[in-house]
């Protein structure tokens, strides 16, 4: 993933928003006043002949709907819809069906040290092939040209579509850095986004990924205020003969102080280590959190969980968790977590690869766990194929069991060994292929 370094700040940390509304919780009967809290929100938003129109926050806290704005009649979530016209809409360069802060909540001083932040979730549905791009989410400056942000979805082809970070850097040129967040996608994917905002610091995350900048006064001049925008924003171009799309909000909060806290990751990571790979990863916070399951897949196979790691609950403090994976071999794997709360929703977390190279040594690893009862796991490494024995001993040099004995490849291998049926004592496992022999000692405690 490219990722985009500023002058100023740039941050790569993600989060896993948790305990979303379902959408059973919406009702598809209620206009979306109803499902979300539109208070301090516009919606600028088409009439009837096509034309740019404001609705104000009485009106829509009132219920107001359109054909442009609506609640899906299956799900309960807000739709955001604009029409396929051709041209531009009156008054406004680019069609849009999208909510604004309104004077009430917005205004926010660039250098104000409180957090200000959007959390929502959303499915973009329909685009126009012709321009197959809409903004989910916007920062706007006080000034009606001053964007900072705009998180804009671009594609309408199956897993060909993308996520992107669009960071004005001023006024005067209008110049843009792309950060791109999320590749892959396809219409009807879920989404879950989230700004922050504090003393000039944007950042963004989506489905986990994130970026970040700092606008200071050396950007926007005279623009020293903010506020926020989500819905369908179009990017339209003259030369296009049809412009539309349809977007569809599950969840949308601004600012809210009640919401449950995010379970916070600050690193994942992966490394080869006694020939296993280690997992780790950082959590900053945690709010109901059970825990996390292992996914792994490598180019010739699918995602498949492969281990799982009990969650703290919550938490306010930094909690680091681990995972080994030792049953691999020379490939190269990809790794997820996801993190499951306790009503049972769960979200994914970015990805880790790593490459496992094949041995250049024979060794026999140290076996876990150690004393064990009655099964513990062995780990060892072949650098040349050839005829493979792993055997168990006795404190009198006595063969007592045999784990494996045939033909094995070269590559990393792990294997279970049940002492089931042998007494309390100290044994050894000695590996012996080709001219390689090693063996270490392991205790059953029974």
């Amino acid at each position: 993933m490219n990722r985009l370094v500023f002058k100023s700040v740039s941050l790569v940390t993600f989060f896993l928003l948790i305990n979303l509304p379902s959408l059973a919780q919406l009702n598809p009967s209620l206009p979306p006043s109803s499902n979300f809290n539109l208070t301090g929100w516009n919606i600028h938003t088409l009439d009837s002949n096509y034309n740019f129109i404001e609705i104000y926050t009485s009106q829509l806290t009132a219920g107001y709907t359109s054909e442009f704005f609506y609640t899906n009649p299956t799900d309960g979530s807000m739709v955001f819809r604009v029409p396929s016209n051709g041209q531009p809409t009156s008054s406004a360069t680019y069609p849009r069906s999208e909510l604004r802060q309104s004077n009430q909540g917005a205004n926010w001083l660039l250098a104000d040290t409180t957090t200000h932040q959007l959390q929502a979730q959303c499915k973009v549905m329909v685009v126009a092939t012709a321009k197959p791009q809409t903004v989910i989410g916007q920062i706007h400056g006080g000034d009606a040209v001053s964007q900072m942000l705009k998180l804009r979805w671009t594609g309408y082809l199956a897993g060909q579509c993308y996520i992107e970070a669009q960071f004005k850097t001023n006024d005067t040129n209008k110049a843009d850095n792309n950060v791109k967040l999320l590749t892959g996608l396809s219409l009807g994917d879920l989404i879950t986004y989230k700004f922050t905002m504090k003393a000039g610091l944007i950042n963004v995350t989506v489905n986990g990924y994130s970026t970040s900048t700092t606008y200071t006064s050396q950007f926007f001049g005279s623009t020293d205020r903010y506020y926020f925008k989500a819905g369908d924003y179009l990017q339209y171009v003259s030369t296009d003969s049809t412009i539309y799309g349809l977007n569809q909000f599950y969840k949308l909060v601004l600012d809210s102080s009640s919401e449950v806290l995010p379970v916070e990751l600050t690193s994942f990571t992966a490394n080869i280590i006694n020939g296993a790979v280690n997992l780790k990863w950082i959590t900053a916070t945690e709010v109901n959190n059970v825990g996390f399951d292992i996914e792994r897949k490598s180019d010739t196979t699918n995602w498949k969980k492969i281990g799982y790691v009990p969650g703290k609950g919550n938490s306010n403090n930094s909690i680091e968790y681990s995972f080994n994976d030792r049953n691999i071999i020379s490939n190269k794997f990809t790794y997820r977590l996801r993190q499951i709360d306790k009503d049972g929703k769960s979200i994914y977390s970015k990805t880790v690869e790593i490459v496992v190279p094949s041995p250049d040594r024979y060794e026999l690893f140290p076996n876990y766990p150690n004393p064990f009862n009655p099964s513990t796991t062995i780990n060892y490494s072949l650098a040349i194929s050839g005829n493979t024995k792993l055997s168990v001993y006795n404190s009198l040099g006595s063969k007592v069991a045999t784990i494996l004995d045939e033909f094995k490849p070269a590559g990393n291998y792990s294997v279970q060994f049940n002492g089931s049926n042998l007494a309390s004592g100290i044994y050894l496992f000695r590996l012996e292929s080709g001219n390689y022999s090693a063996a270490r000692k392991f205790i059953l405690m029974k």
